[in-house]
């Protein structure tokens, strides 16, 4: 049975420092950056930041939606 995903943004400090220190990402800043743009050798846009949040851009939760819930 599929749940459902409940997604709210996050602070971008909250953000930063779970996933330093649960997934021990090194150099979160810029592969954060990264992932906030589409050009070059980016990630893609997945994240935007607004008011101190995190957010996810539509698309991309649709597509997370349609494999994770």
């Amino acid at each position: 049975m599929r749940g459902s995903l409940r997604y709210e943004p996050v602070d971008i400090d909250v953000f930063r420092d779970y996933s330093v220190k649960v997934y021990e990402i090194n150099k979160f800043d810029a592969h954060f950056a990264s992932m906030k743009t589409n050009s070059g050798n980016s990630h893609g846009a997945v994240f935007y930041e607004q008011s101190g949040k995190v957010n996810l851009w539509d698309r991309v939760r649709i597509e997370i939606a349609k494999y994770f819930a």
